[in-house]
């Protein structure tokens, strides 16, 4: 039959595992990579390329995380025009803006684009949460390995998987706003997708990262780890009715026939109130005076 013990372990393992890939992600500027072939750039003859190609980060590759995105190459100088310059972090990376705290100006913006700002908060805040239940299951894990309980490997369960859970949110939340910024939003000015010349368009290629994927990975590891801390807790239980000793359940048993069999026979409580003694009968009494009712034959 299969460990509870081997179980657990890897139950806790797969746990700090997937709390390993899901702060990675996290943390980490790489979860869409844009590569723009700026030698075609510059032999385009779109005036708007001409102009915007050296003073637009849209322009240039870069990687993309959740907190800032990050410019390779030589070419940055547009970070230190007035621009951006208040954004700029980390020498080549510029802040994403969350718009918080919210101005005023937010309220002039499209609807499109506050749902998108809603989304990216969402994704930040379900990450996070999603972490702090990975972390909670690695502790309730490590303690179910010690106490080894049906009900704490249980419980390890739930909470692991209320963090896988939180990833996916998160992680759809991401796809969400991604696809507002692709499709829909056509504010001039800002970057999106469908306001880029074709030029643009033509020579931008944009794909996901490892980032990305770890946030993936660490959700499905942690259903895994979830699903075995299930499977612990049943073995657990079952291994402890397996082990119950076969006279204490006999003995258990045939108390509960006496018990039954005392509510049968015996006269209702009243009866006791007086100091009365229970009487069985007249074969009782033969068994007292030792003759067992040998005497009727």
């Amino acid at each position: 039959m299969a460990s509870s013990t081997g179980f657990l372990s890897f139950a806790v393992l797969f746990t700090v595992f997937a709390l390993f890939f899901v702060a990675i992600s996290f943390s980490t500027d790489n979860w869409l990579v844009f590569v723009v072939n700026r030698a075609e750039l510059k032999k385009s003859p779109d005036a708007t390329v001409v102009v915007d190609r050296n003073r637009r980060p849209w322009y240039h590759s870069r990687h993309r995380g959740i907190f800032r995105t990050c410019f390779e190459g030589n070419e940055t100088s547009f970070l230190d025009s007035n621009e951006y310059k208040n954004d700029r972090v980390d020498r080549n990376c510029l802040y994403v803006n969350y718009e918080i705290p919210e101005t005023s100006a937010l309220a002039l913006r499209t609807s499109d684009y506050r749902l998108l700002i809603h989304l990216t908060r969402s994704h930040v805040a379900f990450l996070i949460v999603a972490l702090v239940f990975l972390l909670i299951g690695c502790i309730i894990g490590a303690l179910s390995c010690w106490r080894s309980k049906a009900g704490v490997a249980r419980s390890a369960a739930v909470v692991v998987f209320v963090g896988a859970f939180f990833t996916a949110a998160g992680m759809a939340f991401f796809h969400g706003a991604e696809y507002l910024e692709w499709n829909r939003i056509d504010e001039a000015g800002y970057g999106f997708h469908l306001t880029w010349p074709t030029d643009l368009n033509t020579n931008t290629v944009r794909e996901y990262s490892w980032s990305y994927i770890l946030g993936w990975v660490g959700m499905g590891v942690a259903a895994i780890a979830g699903a075995l801390f299930l499977i612990a807790g049943w073995l657990i239980r079952h291994k402890r009715h397996d082990k119950m000793p076969l006279d204490d359940y006999s003995m258990r048993s045939r108390n509960k026939a006496y018990e039954y069999m005392d509510q049968r026979h015996h006269p209702a409580d009243e009866y006791y109130n007086y100091g009365a003694k229970p009487y069985y009968g007249p074969e009782m009494d033969e068994r007292r005076d030792g003759n067992w009712g040998w005497n009727r034959y």
